[in-house]
This record gives structure tokens, sequence and C-alpha cells, in this order.
């Protein structure tokens, strides 16, 4: 007659998953370029807020949107507003991923407490890298200096 197997006498196979491991933390020669949680809006609230007390910055690839934050210190935080008519979810989600990289970049060098919100346009996908990085660095000039 056969044994019965008991989950806690088995031995376990080796988790199919890569151990999560942390990258180098930020030094003085190297700047941390992490896009945390707390550098995104992310509440409606917040949306509305920008919208209804904001300034508006054209540029030739996006919109931009940006309002003080009242609450005071800490830095940037940034929102994505992207319409259906811009395209499908996958290029509005590669038009996200263009500007959230570009973003993320020039980050470090903005500290004004300033909420944005961009309005990317369809044409940021033909833009190059360096370009849209660029006017990316225009704005947040423009934008800490209002």
């Amino acid at each position: 007659m056969a044994e019965k197997s008991s989950a806690a006498a088995a031995p376990r196979a080796a988790g199919s998953s890569r151990s999560v491991t942390s990258g180098p933390s930020a030094t003085p020669d190297r700047p941390n370029f992490a896009f945390p949680k707390s550098s995104r809006l992310l509440r409606k609230a917040d949306f509305n807020r920008v919208y209804e007390s904001g300034s508006r910055v054209p540029s030739q690839w996006f919109s931009l949107v940006f309002a003080a934050r009242p609450d005071g210190p800490g830095g940037p935080r940034v929102g994505f507003s992207i319409p259906r008519a811009v395209g499908n979810a996958v290029v509005r989600n590669r038009i996200r991923r263009r500007m959230r990289e570009a973003i993320r970049l020039e980050l470090p060098g903005f500290q004004a407490p300033v909420d944005m919100v961009f309005h990317p346009r369809r044409n940021v996908l033909t833009a190059g890298f360096p370009a849209l990085r660029e006017e990316v660095r225009k704005v947040f000039r423009r934008c800490g200096n209002s």
C-alpha cells in the first residue's frame, strides 16, 4: 500500500522567480534617477487642482499644465493625460514610456514644489529622444521661473 505524502515532509523545489536585489544606491558622483510614487500625480483631486489653478506651457511635442503645490516643500510631481484620440492603448503606452523616461532623467535637476500634468501629442513618437529631453528641460526651466 502506498504511503500518504505530506506537504510538510516533501522537499520543496527552488522558487522559479529571481530574487529581488537592490541596485547600488545613489552616490554623490552617481545621482539616483528613480521615478518613485512620491514624484507622480495619482489622485483625481490633484489633477483637478492643477487644471483649475495652473498655467499652461505649450511645446512642440506636448503641452504642460503646472501649478505650485500649496503644501510647500518637496520636489515636483508629474502626471500624464493622453486621450484616446492619440491612438490605441499600445500607442498611448509607448508615448507614456518615452515621456516618463525623458522626465525621469531631468527630474534630479529640478526641485521646485510644483505639480505638472503633461499632455503629449501623437508626434512625440517621431521626436528624437535627445530633442525630447531638451524640450522637457526647457519646460522645467519655465516652470521653475514662474
